[in-house]
């Protein structure tokens, strides 16, 4: 089996239902999922995923997928729960959706493929380890005016923050953010 398209009506897929599935290269989530908790980990050659329009993407969904280099979060998904994404190497480019408002503890941990992220305006707030061993991830561009909760999101202090230039004090003062290198975006 190399693409998998589910049937819309199906609302759950359980639990490490996909496990290890190491042939499946696409699969395509209908929108009537709205929960998928751990159905595809260790999917070693996945590749595309069509996630669905849901307000929360569901705990521990693509654990080990390592092969996955671009991910669209749909518009409308409020939410990325824990440990989403973990461990998935190849990860290169993440869209997030304006939607969203919480990127919970260890979304991206591991990701080591990954190079910058761009956190939308109503983001408010990144959970412990979102970034964590994420060794490619130089920049993150936050449209946030409020800086999101944080306290630690990456590993390492070489971090650079792009922040709107009138939210530039506030993020230099909190004490989550301001430990990395907070710099104004640039006008476009």
């Amino acid at each position: 089996i190399r693409s998998v398209y589910l049937s819309e009506g199906i609302k759950t897929i359980g639990y490490k239902a996909f496990y290890g599935c190491d042939s499946v290269v696409t699969i395509n989530i209908p929108n009537s999922v709205q929960n998928f908790r751990g159905a595809f980990r260790a999917m070693k050659v996945l590749e595309r995923v069509k996630l669905p329009i849901v307000e929360e993407i569901s705990s521990q969904s693509f654990v080990d997928d390592i092969s996955i280099e671009d991910l669209d979060i749909p518009e409308g998904v409020k939410r990325i729960n824990l440990d989403a994404f973990v461990s998935c190497t190849s990860l290169k480019r993440v869209r997030l959706p304006q939607s969203l408002r919480v990127i919970e503890r260890g979304v991206f941990y591991n990701c080591k493929s990954l190079e910058e992220i761009t956190i939308p305006a109503g983001v408010a707030e990144i959970g412990d380890y979102a970034f964590y061993k994420c060794n490619k991830l130089r920049n993150i561009y936050c449209y946030a005016k409020t800086p999101p909760r944080v306290t630690y999101i990456y590993d390492s202090f070489d971090l650079t923050v792009h922040v709107p230039e009138e939210a530039l004090a506030a993020y230099e003062k909190d004490f989550g953010w301001s430990k990395y290198n907070i710099v104004p975006m640039k006008a476009k």
